[in-house]
């Protein structure tokens, strides 16, 4: 073969290799791309609690192939939008604001980030935030998560939308992480969790609160977990856990409401879980502010407080529950190993409408008991691992009022199952 030859040989090599790498390459990328389809997310999602071999060989051949540097937000929204999942993350580095007629749609894997605590996203037409159970939308912040880290999500008076199957995490300020002055807002199967400032805001509305967990959120004065300042909301089948609310402010202030407070309105709050909350006081000199209710405060309006079940609060007055309204119906509640020095399970000054409530190793202050509130041990489950069902023999089992209570119970289940309903979140079943 003469030097030309070998020169042309080569050549010909080269390219060769060069269109087979270019070839695989395409190939690989359009098979890889192909299985992350939104329609396909669930598929995987589920492939995921049968085979984690399957879902980590995925991720990692997809990701060092395919990357998404993300996409930047800031400034208001003035066209219907839809982000999705291959978006992500969405990094929002000012506020972000939905304008009256438009709608934000935010699918399913979606991952939503905030560059600085005074983001918000603001709306004042729609915004539908549709997870799955299996691709939740995460709201978190951008850099280091600490409570505080982004602003909130405010509906304004005139807007809905939906937050449904959404993870909120790690911000909030004095107006909570998620913020409602509209009564066309619904907040399911969520999780809020780690706000600063109380996790959820209702300010002169009355929306849908149901199925969310609402976890280890800071207030101050306020609500811990939720702030109800005069609306009239359905508060149902949510946890409320692990909640704080501090005393403060100029006027020092005390804390009111570890897991949540209403202040006026008429709220259904009904097949809650509240449990391990805090109102906390601060007795150091020159400062003297008491922690009021420690589950739940509860000062003016119309409330209906039923079904509950009220474990583990503390406060200074009212581990369980201080209610100061005569016009606050509270029956069918579990309110058992609360704890406060004045009112463990309820303290009141008022005289408000007590019956078929189960209010155990922890007493009443200020108030008598209801006329058929009984005293004993309601045998949950498991409860020191949050069980809170109904064993087998229960003395709350078919021990609640007859006449009112909830059509289901925290889970869904028909209520009554026997001859009256069961006291507390949980409706018994005989097992099969």
């Amino acid at each position: 073969m003469t030097g030309l030859d070998r020169l042309f040989f080569r050549l010909f090599m080269v390219l060769f290799i060069l269109a087979g790498i270019t070839l695989l390459t395409h190939s690989a990328a359009t098979v890889i791309h192909a299985t992350m389809k939104p329609a396909d997310l669930t598929e995987v999602a589920n492939s995921f609690t049968h085979s984690s071999d399957v879902i980590t060989d995925t991720i990692s051949t997809y990701l060092p192939l395919v990357r998404h540097s993300g996409t930047t937000i800031c400034g208001e929204i003035t066209l219907n939008t839809t982000w999705t999942a291959f978006g992500n993350p969405y990094r929002v580095t000012c506020d972000v604001s939905i304008a009256s007629g438009v709608t934000l749609t935010i699918t399913e894997g979606v991952i939503v980030q905030f560059e600085d605590y005074w983001v918000d996203l603001i709306i004042s037409g729609t915004l539908q935030a549709l997870g799955t159970e299996y691709a939740p939308i995460h709201f978190q912040p951008w850099g280091y998560p600490t409570p505080g880290s982004w602003g909130r999500i405010a509906y304004r008076p005139g807007s809905s939308g939906l937050l449904g199957h959404a993870i909120l995490e790690y911000g909030g300020n004095y107006e909570g992480m998620v913020y409602i002055a509209s009564d066309a807002v619904q907040v399911v199967d969520s999780v809020v969790q780690y706000g600063k400032g109380t996790g959820i805001y209702i300010h002169n509305a009355s929306p849908l609160i149901s199925g969310t967990q609402i976890v280890a959120n800071t207030g101050y004065i306020w609500g811990g977990g939720l702030y109800n300042d005069i609306g009239s909301p359905l508060i149902q089948n949510n946890s409320f856990i692990s909640n704080t609310v501090w005393p403060g402010g100029e006027s020092f202030e005390d804390s009111r409401g570890g897991g949540l407070c209403n202040v006026s309105g008429s709220p259904i709050i009904q097949n809650n879980i509240i449990s391990g909350n805090r109102a906390r006081g601060l007795f150091e000199r020159p400062f003297f502010m008491n922690g009021l209710g420690g589950g739940m405060y509860n000062h003016g309006g119309d409330p209906i407080i039923q079904n509950n079940t009220f474990s583990g609060n503390s406060a200074d007055y009212g581990g369980g529950l201080f209610i100061t309204p005569d016009t606050a119906v509270i029956r069918n509640n579990i309110i058992v190993n609360n704890y406060a020095p004045y009112g463990s399970g309820i303290y009141s000054s008022n005289t408000p409408l007590l019956n078929y409530n189960d209010v155990w190793n922890n007493n009443y202050a200020g108030v008598n008991p209801g006329t058929h509130d009984i005293s004993v041990d309601p045998m949950f489950v498991d409860p020191a691992n949050g069980d809170f069902h109904l064993a087998t023999g229960s003395p709350c089992i078919n021990a609640g009022d007859p006449v009112n209570y909830p059509a289901t119970d925290f889970e869904g289940d028909t209520r009554p199952q026997g001859l009256a309903p069961d006291i507390g979140v949980d409706e018994y079943r005989i097992p099969p």
